[in-house]
């Protein structure tokens, strides 16, 4: 009977977890609550097991495999891409590999416009569903930053073409490169890496818990950085007030009066153990200096380093699971809005909208590709060589055409898989049914309530099979006593 009641209460359970995992607008609302309230309910049994169902749905992992091909695509084109041709600027350069860029080029636009066009989805659904929500990851930084590396890749790709082109056309006869541009191209690469650690985190609890670990460290040892920025910056601008020599009034001379690199560089060596003795037998006078800059910065600075990120680590690792549950409840979010905006795409609700967007989108990937075929024709007719085609065509921009039209297809195929599996998944009862406000207090509120009413009915289960035991052991005894007093008359009888 205990087996019996345990299993009946297993079944209770389960049944509440599903009801609960099937109301629509859950997660939604999840992502509308306080940081910590939503850390912690995202580590409640009922909302993993919610969350899981949904992370290993067949429409998100398609979609996550998907964007992750695309993400590495998008890190090699780039690469292959502007990257390398910004060190064939030069008119005269030889080493110029058409088929390469052209390639890359349009694999590149085909990444800006399908994560831009993913972003402008994701946007539409939430403003539409939960404006809050929607507010709110706008003015995440986090968030802005995804868009900044888009913004980066397409600054990069255009003043890259658009110096090859011009040096090529003779409009621009230098051959040096732009400071500018290596600094776009530096910036942009590792911010291509962020993007996928950002994406394959939600995958592996131990590399989620590392990157938000990192994340948490980085957050903690932002004032100590400051305190360290205006140490390492006094003690340059001593170092050089001590050891500066005049020599003459040339630019650079009054530079290293003001402002100088050296200084910084020195003051950086010496805090990592980097000592110059001639340095200090020249200029006798930065003796103290050096001991006092080496006692408040070497020694107690940098151990207090050691122990913010050290108590930060432990206190990250501590709470690794509400961290990742959180993400997991953003991810989540971003599933069901990607699946939101697809049903409301099939169901017409956009109207005409998604079709002059993609509209604007093919103008846009075809004046880019036609643009990077111009600049790949005008550096082959500079060098006086050809290219051999790849695909056996006549003219190279009948090949990057093909390819364009082949790229287009697999992103229309991609909206028609996506409308697939979401055919093959059910849908839950209206969340707005259930809830009068969706704040913090009445989603806890009816959230507690229905997991009360569920647990009291299984209680209610196990009262009632005591009661009938008891009842059960009641009879058996007043059956006995009567038998016993029925005994105790016969005798006396006798």
């Amino acid at each position: 009977e205990n087996g019996g009641d345990v299993s009946t209460f297993q079944e209770r359970k389960h049944i509440l977890f599903d009801n609960i995992g099937n109301l629509d607008g859950l997660v939604r609302t999840l992502c509308e609550l306080e940081g910590d309230l939503l850390k912690r309910s995202a580590v409640t049994r009922v909302i993993q097991r919610k969350l899981d169902k949904t992370i290993f749905s067949p429409f998100a992992l398609s979609a996550a495999l998907f964007d992750g091909i695309l993400h590495v695509i998008f890190i090699c084109a780039f690469r292959l891409g502007p990257a390398e041709a910004m060190f064939h600027l030069s008119p005269t350069d030889e080493s110029f590999r058409p088929w390469q860029y052209l390639a890359a080029t349009i694999f590149l636009v085909a990444c800006i416009v399908h994560f831009s066009l993913k972003k402008a989805q994701l946007s539409l659904a939430k403003r539409k569903n939960t404006p809050e929500l929607f507010w709110r990851q706008m003015t995440d930084p986090v968030n802005s930053l995804d868009d900044f590396t888009i913004l980066m890749v397409a600054y990069c790709v255009f003043s890259v073409d658009s110096i090859l082109r011009d040096r090529a056309l003779g409009v621009d006869e230098e051959s040096f490169i732009p400071f500018r541009l290596r600094v776009a191209v530096a910036l942009t690469t590792p911010l291509l890496w962020l993007r996928i650690l950002g994406h394959i985190k939600m995958f592996n609890k131990q590399l989620a818990t590392f990157i938000l670990c990192s994340v948490e460290i980085l957050s903690d040892i932002k004032w100590f950085l400051l305190v360290l920025l205006i140490a390492i910056s006094a003690f340059a601008q001593m170092i050089v007030s001590l050891t500066y020599e005049p020599l003459n009034q040339q630019e650079s001379d009054l530079e290293y009066q003001y402002f100088s690199m050296e200084g910084y560089l020195k003051a950086y060596t010496i805090m990592l153990g980097d000592i110059d003795a001639a340095s200090l037998q020249q200029h006798s006078s930065i003796v103290v200096l050096f001991v006092i800059y080496t006692f408040a910065v070497t020694i107690v600075l940098l151990n207090i380093l050691i122990a913010i990120v050290s108590e930060s680590y432990g206190n990250a690792m501590y709470a690794s699971s509400v961290m990742l549950g959180k993400a997991r409840v953003i991810f989540v979010a971003d599933i069901m809005s990607m699946k939101k905006s697809h049903a409301m795409w099939k169901e017409g609700e956009f109207g005409n909208l998604w079709k002059k967007v993609d509209l604007v989108c093919f103008a846009f990937s075809a004046a880019t590709i036609k643009m990077a075929v111009s600049t790949v024709n005008a550096k082959l007719t500079r060098q006086g060589s050809t290219v051999e085609l790849f695909l056996g065509f006549p003219t190279l921009g009948v090949e990057s055409f093909i390819l364009f039209v082949v790229l287009t297809a697999i992103y229309a195929a991609r909206r028609s898989v996506a409308v697939y599996l979401l055919g093959s998944l059910g849908k839950g009862r209206s969340f707005a049914k259930e809830m009068k406000k969706t704040t913090t207090i009445n989603f806890i509120g009816h959230l507690t309530d229905s997991l009360s009413t569920q647990l009291g009915r299984s209680i209610d289960v196990l009262t009632e099979n005591d009661n009938e035991e008891h009842q059960e052991g009641s009879t058996k005894v007043e059956s006995l006593a009567a038998s016993g007093a029925g005994s105790d008359d016969k005798l006396r009888h006798a």
